[in-house]
């Protein structure tokens, strides 16, 4: 290949001006809808909950605040743990537009606040009425519209493709040169180093404290070990009532072994999600390995082991992600299973054990296994006998979680199954996750533009669950895929669309349309290879580009995340209740607060016997989706004007007033929460 020229080919300048523009454009977006609640003069974060405890039922309160807004046609969210009767935004009236009333909906309601809102501070008050009696309250987070985006950020985005199509069209040279043996396992011991070290580096401490979510799975996992019931006095459930909505089990059974062994604490949580998370690394570079080549299989390693929503998962344990990590293995045995038939049967175990990771892959399910008895009966990829066994396997192993789904939709009352105990919910979940909305396809566009969606636990901005530059080579990989690959990788293709259907059909957020991003980096592979084959520059630039990105990301994450995301993980908020217990006499009251679900933390940290939960809790709305517990054994939720002699509080420090202080013996503080003693 001429290289002098290439120099004097117009489309190389082209590429090379796009390749410099193109970042710059993505990275240096305004800040859109960069919002943030200012109360009591103490910035927070975007999203913050303001509680009232003990508010009596039907009682009307106003809560006012500041909201700083970077630009006027920025949106806002706001997601009501009560009843919205109006809305006043610097002195004028917001007109609520049919959804005056609006309760206890976990979706909220979209604002368009254009035209009254600010650039700089804009005072908000909102008058609330209490529906249920208890804790009552609103979240505030921003919302992003596709129409913010520059027009340019498209014009570049179609650009790049059609350039990328000419350089395969221009410049018809391969690889020359491929990795000695020896190259390729240094380079896949290199990055599998890399990848642990993102992932082990602080284990425990990043994220500092546990989530909610973390917590009561982990308490509830124990109290079934030891216990033989859970919470809610159900033993080895296939779906898990929790605080009533319900969690996923898959994670709670794969985490027992390791609390049984190593006891109840933060590693044992998860560490399960890191060894597996790991172990998916393996396996994703197995599958392209044995779909295409070795130095595919290396490059798709790297991009997954350096991918920031693969690192962030991988460090805590949130129920459902572990189910695209069960079955990215499932995929890889189903392809595999065409040589070796009987691999089709743990195929298909595994495919029905990842949907107890994550329920709401029944829906996922009802277009990938149609999808899959086609390609096996109607291609015949393997004798009729191994396929018939695979897809009963399926169904004997995902029966139970069916049969969950069938009496919660249909009214039927719970009931054992074999060693199983099949359990209704106070509210099935699909109730406020499942939409058919048109608005979804606008929130898949924009989650997939800017890999953000709000929640600092699932994505850091600018980073996103993936590289805004690989969102290019994404597109480039559906063609690669499905038109020059047709005739290969039925299963990810499968996967691919199921993944996307099912993103569509559910209120969108990133962990909720988790089933998507392997498939998303393996497209990404699969266009920088293709890509790469016809221009050599492209790998170890993008390489370079991924491995710059990674050390900001992990910069970020690692000086930046827990102080930014005080109110997903609350650090030391055990520590304090631990401390509580041990400095107050054993019938005392200890009053809890200044997290999301307390009374979780102090069942974590206590371990108290289920049946003693069960005889003494008293639920605020005892049918709620999210059941707010108002008291508990010795434990109220909620923050007295003033403690009793002898009564202890765990409090977040801005919760306690000058007056509680003027009367406290003693206040002892852990991080951002407050242990007074009186």
């Amino acid at each position: 290949m001429n290289f002098k020229k290439i120099l004097r080919e117009p489309l190389f300048y082209s590429v090379l001006l796009l390749a410099i523009v193109l970042p710059i454009i993505i990275f240096a977006q305004p800040e859109i809808s960069d919002v943030k609640l200012i109360r009591n003069n103490i910035p927070d974060s975007i999203k913050l909950p303001y509680k009232v405890n003990n508010m009596p039922r039907d009682e009307v309160f106003f809560v006012s605040f500041n909201l700083r807004v970077k630009h006027e046609i920025a949106k806002v969210n706001i997601i009501p743990d009560d009843c919205i009767q109006e809305i006043l935004i610097n002195g004028k009236k917001f007109p609520l537009d049919g959804i005056q009333g609006l309760c206890d909906c976990e979706k909220g309601a979209n604002f368009d606040f254009s035209g009254y809102i600010q650039n700089g501070l804009n005072l908000f008050e909102i008058r609330i009425i209490n529906s249920g009696g208890g804790p009552a309250g609103f979240n505030i987070e921003s919302s992003n519209g596709l129409k913010l985006f520059p027009l340019i950020y498209y014009i570049f985005g179609l650009i790049s493709i059609v350039s990328l199509i000419l350089i395969l069209k221009k410049f018809k040279f391969t690889l020359s040169g491929q990795l000695s043996d020896k190259q390729h396992k240094i380079l896949f011991v290199l990055i599998l180093l890399s990848a642990c070290f993102l992932r082990l580096w602080g284990f425990g401490d990043y994220p500092a404290g546990l989530n909610q979510d973390e917590a009561i799975m982990a308490y509830d996992a124990y109290a079934d070990l030891f216990y033989g019931m859970d919470q809610n006095g159900n033993h080895n459930s296939v779906y898990n009532v929790s605080w009533g909505g319900g969690q996923s089990m898959g994670y709670n059974y794969v985490m027992r072994p390791f609390i049984k062994v190593f006891g109840l604490n933060i590693i044992t949580v998860r560490l399960p999600m890191l060894i597996i998370s790991i172990v998916s690394l393996f396996f994703f570079y197995q599958l392209l390995k044995h779909l295409f080549s070795a130095s595919i299989a290396l490059l798709g390693l790297f991009i997954l082991s350096f991918n920031p929503w693969h690192i962030m998962i991988s460090r805590w344990a949130l129920d459902c992600n572990l189910a695209p990590l069960i079955f990215l293995p499932a995929i890889y045995f189903a392809i595999l299973s065409s040589k070796k038939p009987i691999l089709f049967i743990l195929s298909m175990f595994l495919f029905g054990c990842a949907g107890y990771g994550y329920a709401a892959l029944l829906m996922l399910y009802v277009v990938f296994i149609p999808l899959m008895v086609w390609h096996v009966f109607y291609n015949k990829t393997l004798p009729t006998k191994y396929a018939i066994f695979g897809f009963l396997t399926f169904g004997l192993v995902s029966a139970p979680l069916a049969m969950w789904m069938f009496i919660n939709t249909f009214d039927f009352p719970a009931f054992n199954f074999l060693w199983l105990y099949i359990p209704r919910m106070t509210v099935l979940r699909s109730t406020s996750t499942v939409s058919f909305d048109f608005d979804n396809f606008k929130r898949f566009g924009e989650l997939m533009l800017t890999g953000n969606d709000g929640l600092i636990s699932n994505a850091i901005q600018p980073f996103g669950v993936l590289y805004p530059f690989m969102l290019i080579f994404i597109l480039f990989g559906i063609y690669v895929l499905f038109v020059k690959y047709r005739s290969l990788a039925f299963e990810m293709k499968f996967w691919f669309i199921s993944a996307v259907i099912l993103a569509l059909s559910i209120n969108i957020n990133i962990n909720r349309i988790n089933m998507i991003f392997i498939p998303l980096v393996f497209l990404a592979t699969l266009g920088v290879a293709e890509i790469g084959k016809q221009a050599r520059f492209v790998v170890p630039i993008l390489s370079g580009f991924i491995i710059i990105m990674t050390a900001c990301f992990a910069n970020v994450y690692f000086s930046n995340f827990n102080q930014n995301n005080q109110y997903m993980y609350f650090n030391r908020y055990d520590h304090a209740i631990e401390y509580a217990i041990q400095n107050s006499s054993p019938k005392s009251t200890i009053y809890i607060s200044g997290v999301n679900a307390p009374y979780v933390f102090a069942l974590y940290v206590t371990k108290l016997h289920p049946q003693k939960f069960i005889n003494t809790v008293v639920y605020a709305n005892p049918n709620g989706e999210i059941r707010h517990v108002s008291s508990f054994d010795r434990f109220i939720t909620g923050v007295p004007h003033v403690l009793n002699p002898g009564e202890t509080g765990v409090f977040h420090r801005n919760e306690v007033n000058n007056n509680m202080k003027h009367h406290a013996k003693k206040i002892t503080p852990f991080g951002n929460f407050l242990v007074v003693e009186n």
